[in-house]
């Protein structure tokens, strides 16, 4: 998963220089609507459904985040910023079923795990 998730910030990392170039957007300002625009760009970050949200019981912002599989099950996989230390990461893997279900409920964190970040 360390992998995964190392692959994951690069390709948005790599993603948002790219856009910032092309648009000739100086990274070290703080430009209105700058990070905004580079998020949306961004075609490796799927968007998080609520009830995975709820699962991770954390409304910081979503560094990256896909969609996969772990034992089986689909899943997607969310990578924030570690609450404890600043040069970490920490992983969720949640169960997409969650998604399908009406009326929603929370999702199940399949796994937790904390990764330096790179």
């Amino acid at each position: 998963m360390q992998k995964q998730v190392q692959e994951l910030l690069a390709a948005k990392q790599g993603a948002q220089q790219g856009s910032e170039r092309s648009r000739g957007v100086d990274s070290g300002k703080n430009t209105p609507g700058t990070s905004e625009s580079a998020h949306t760009l961004l075609q490796s970050q799927v968007a998080v459904p609520e009830c995975v949200q709820q699962a991770i019981h954390r409304s910081d912002s979503v560094l990256a985040a896909k969609t996969g599989r772990y034992a089986g099950k689909s899943t997607y996989l969310v990578v924030l910023p570690d609450t404890h230390d600043s040069s970490r990461v920490t992983a969720y893997v949640v169960d997409a079923a969650c998604v399908l279900r009406h009326p929603a409920s929370p999702g199940k964190v399949l796994l937790k795990q904390s990764f330096a970040h790179p």
